[in-house]
């Protein structure tokens, strides 16, 4: 049995994706685990046990990526407290079912020949895992010294001036040294799970009665993480451009891709100096950031504007009528929290909270941040093989040089190595024709394989139907999900594929990667799908103040842009006020 779920592990790949990118990411999460496991001091003879089962952790379906469920469960086992973690991981990744303990209870990542074997191997494994939870401020410090030193080697390259050939054995480098020094690293992910599990059980013990909301908004990275810095930035871009009528007006009514030379023409200086900071600190970004056939903002800065659009519905000058949270509380998740620890927790108790709590805050903000050096990782790999794609157009192997994301990572390095064979563009052209047929379906959040073949009709009666199967939500309907981030509105939902203007309203997204951060400041509300209060857009959100729910079933697909709707981050509630009836 395989439990196929697209839960948002690390929410990177919405919607349809191409083939470069699914076994682009394939590839690194084996080599990245495997190096996870050795940095743990896994044995020999069971590291191989984890090469038959870590290249398969993910797989896809109709050009949807999903994650193999029972191979993370493993995963998780291969650090110490398997039972507490495993609870935790499905509390991150979102999942819609708890696994059953009796099937929980068989997934091993490896065996042993006998016990003592077994006992041994376990009690260095936890050894070192106790030590690098003790050191982990250090090693997250470390890597970050080494993994900039790398990036800044990077930036200094001409990628404009590089073949086809130069970018390949520039790839083979970076990701080589990215995906060597990333293994190690993963360890924080296990810490994060064990210590957001003891946190779980100290509330339990010191504060039964806590609601939903506050284990969140108590262990968050702290209103300074840098992952919300990109959204508090184009912010800042959205209210200077308020402040000049004819930018404000050109950004809301040109066309995306004209706006970039209009504001370099030198009518508008300091705001161009503002933007081009903006680009030069986080140009490397994209709307759906880990995908490689989604250019980055130096690429296509048309892509700026959307964002800058966005943001200026969100603020004041542009919009005073915008709904805004409700009154009766604050929008700071921490000082939310905190006013909740003063009014019930004191004394002895409190410090001892305090201090775990304060291990686990370091740690959620050390994950953001490689969050940000992951980005930053992905970008480096999309130039280089943006620059492989640009070769293989120019020599005629291919029909433009997008066409490059058509092919699996392997057959890339192969046809560098010239171990390639068979025509490119019949690849090309066969993958690109599956996926449009494909883009007709509904990817059913979970679903169940047995054995190594399934056929169509098997996915089909697994919930991948025509998107006009599912009937919208009527009137009156209140949907429930799980409690992100505080606060109450009302408003109008707006059903997005991909980040963009909101305009004040309620954005509802069936999944989101961290490039969706920057439709944030345009969103009076957030309402995700699939995912869980865990994951970056709704770490972000909390930070600043947007009331969201998420795990909400069926919400991108019973939500119609054009609804109205309460949205109760605090129960985990959306409500449909009106509009359920209208399938437009």
């Amino acid at each position: 049995m395989r439990i196929w779920d697209n839960s948002n592990i690390i929410e990177s790949f919405s919607g349809l994706t191409s083939p470069l990118t699914f076994t682009t990411a394939a590839d690194i999460y084996r080599r990245v685990y495997r190096g996870y496991a050795e940095s743990l001091r896994v044995p020999e003879a069971q590291l191989r046990q984890v090469d038959e089962w870590s290249p398969y952790l993910l797989g896809c379906f109709h050009s949807r990526v999903y994650y193999n469920l029972l191979h993370w469960y493993r995963m998780v086992g291969i650090a110490p407290g398997y039972p507490l973690n495993r609870k935790v991981l499905e509390a991150a990744l979102g999942v819609s079912e708890p696994l059953d303990a009796a099937v929980a209870r068989t997934l091993r990542p490896f065996t042993f020949d006998g016990p003592l074997r077994r006992l041994g191997s376990r009690a260095v494994t936890t050894a070192v895992y106790l030590r690098r939870l003790w050191t982990i401020d250090a090693e997250v410090a470390g890597f970050l010294r080494e993994f900039y030193r790398v990036y800044d080697e990077f930036e200094s390259l001409d990628l404009d001036a590089m073949s086809g050939d130069e970018a390949f054995t520039a790839y083979l480098r970076v990701e080589g040294d990215l995906v060597r020094r990333w293994g190690p690293l993963m360890v924080l992910d296990a810490v994060l799970l064990t210590l957001t599990g003891s946190m779980y059980l100290l509330t339990k013990a010191f504060l039964p009665k806590a609601p939903e909301w506050f284990l969140y908004a108590v262990i968050g990275p702290g209103a300074e993480v840098e992952s919300a810095e990109p959204a508090r930035a184009m912010t800042a871009l959205a209210r200077r451009a308020a402040q000049d009528p004819a930018l404000k007006s050109l950004v809301e009514t040109a066309d995306p891709g004209t706006i970039h030379a209009a504001v370099h023409s030198g009518a508008h200086e300091a705001f161009r100096s503002d933007l081009d900071d903006y680009l030069a600190k986080y140009g490397y970004r994209s709307l759906d950031e880990l995908k490689l056939e989604v250019p980055d903002l130096r690429e296509d800065p048309s892509s700026v504007y959307l964002m800058l659009r966005s943001a200026l519905a969100r603020a004041a000058e542009a919009h005073p009528s915008a709904p805004r949270p409700a009154t009766g509380g604050t929008t700071d998740p921490a000082q939310s929290a905190d006013e909740y620890l003063d009014a019930h927790l004191r004394g002895t108790r409190r410090r001892i909270y305090e201090r775990l709590r304060r291990k686990v805050s370091r740690c959620a903000a050390h994950r953001e941040r490689l969050r940000f050096c992951r980005t930053r990782a992905f970008g480096m790999v999309k130039r280089l093989i943006r620059v492989m794609g640009r070769d293989l157009g120019a020599r005629g192997e291919l029909d433009a040089f997008a066409d490059v994301f058509e092919l699996t990572i392997d057959e890339l390095r192969e046809h560098f190595r010239g171990d390639g064979t068979g025509d490119l563009r019949e690849r090309v052209s066969a993958r690109r024709a599956a996926r449009e047929r494909d883009a007709e379906l509904v990817a059913p959040e979970r679903f169940v394989t047995r054995g190594p073949g399934f056929a169509d009709a098997e996915l089909a009666a697994q919930g991948w139907v025509p998107v006009a199967a599912v009937d919208a939500a009527a009137d009156g309907v209140v949907l429930q999900g799980v409690p992100s981030a505080a606060g109450a509105v009302e408003g109008r939902a707006v059903v997005m594929t991909e980040p963009g203007d909101v305009a004040g309203g309620v954005l509802v997204a069936y999944r989101t990667d961290p490039g969706w951060v920057a439709a944030l400041p345009s969103a009076s509300a957030l309402v995700i799908e699939r995912g869980s209060p865990l994951t970056h857009v709704a770490i972000v959100a909390r930070e600043l103040g947007v009331p969201t729910v998420v795990q909400l079933r069926g919400a991108a697909g019973r939500l119609r842009t054009g609804m109205r709707v309460r949205v109760d981050g605090t129960a985990g509630t959306v409500t449909v006020l009106s509009g359920g009836d209208d399938d437009a």
